[in-house]
């Protein structure tokens, strides 16, 4: 992984100590190991693309309202060996398993929805501005799966693609994609219009024991130095903005 940007040394070594158990959490997920999984085997997917409507609307609402949405590197700046500049955006909605009630509240039914997906860890609107691209990357750690389910999508629908362990993806409006962060992967929308998926991380499937560690390690890392920080990085950046109930 050669000239990869350098995400997992970014992290602290909360981290990259979790980082370490890449094998054996591999080694137990109930649903093996490729680098993208079949979204028909996770039996919340058909309850989730129903609510894409809702989603999208909230979605728009806010667009359209002047919702200030930050950089993502600028509320988590782990970020920052792939992106720095404002094209892309999140709102969060979960991170790291805690809720972020002011934006929830302004988006209820989209939050209602991703509440009831199993294991949801992490939830937000992830814009990607045109001309954004991605390099190559991995997540840091294997006990999560990445989801993502297409909200708004350039009209160019080949000018804007995941890529994952060399597997070429076009998203397609309401539908759900399911793959390994910590597989390298990459982005891009190369067209003229904005592009908008609904963003989260959820609980990788594993056999009993290795899902009470994982849940373990994931709960001592929101009471770690970085899941500290990393909430008042979030609250920081709406108190810049004159938003004060944010988290």
């Amino acid at each position: 992984m050669t000239g990869l940007p350098r995400t997992v040394d970014a992290v602290p070594l909360s981290f990259r100590l979790l980082h370490r158990f890449e094998r054996y959490l591999a080694h137990a997920s109930l649903l093996g190991d490729p680098p993208v999984h079949d979204p028909r085997l996770f039996a919340w997917v058909p309850a989730l693309e129903a609510a894409v409507p809702d989603m999208v609307a909230e979605y728009r609402r806010l667009v359209d309202g002047g919702e200030p949405i930050p950089p993502f590197h600028e509320i988590s700046p782990e970020q920052l060996p792939i992106t720095s500049d404002d094209r892309w955006r999140t709102f969060v909605l979960h991170a790291y398993g805690i809720e972020a009630p002011r934006n929830a509240a302004l988006c209820p039914r989209t939050a209602a929805a991703v509440r009831a997906v199993p294991g949801m860890q992490t939830a937000m609107f992830s814009i990607l501005e045109p001309g954004k691209r991605l390099a190559p990357h991995r997540g840091p750690y294997k006990g999560l799966l990445r989801v993502q389910v297409a909200l708004e999508l350039p009209t160019e629908r080949e000018a804007c693609w995941i890529e994952v362990d060399g597997i070429r993806m076009h998203w397609q409006h309401g539908r759900t994609i399911v793959f390994d962060d910590t597989r390298v992967h990459s982005a891009a929308n190369e067209s003229a219009q904005r592009r908008c998926v609904l963003f989260m991380d959820i609980l990788r499937p594993m056999h009993p024991f290795a899902d009470g560690l994982n849940r373990t390690l994931l709960w001592l890392l929101r009471r770690s130095p970085f899941g500290r920080r990393a909430q008042r990085v979030f609250a920081d950046w709406y108190r810049r903005h004159g938003i004060v109930a944010d988290a």
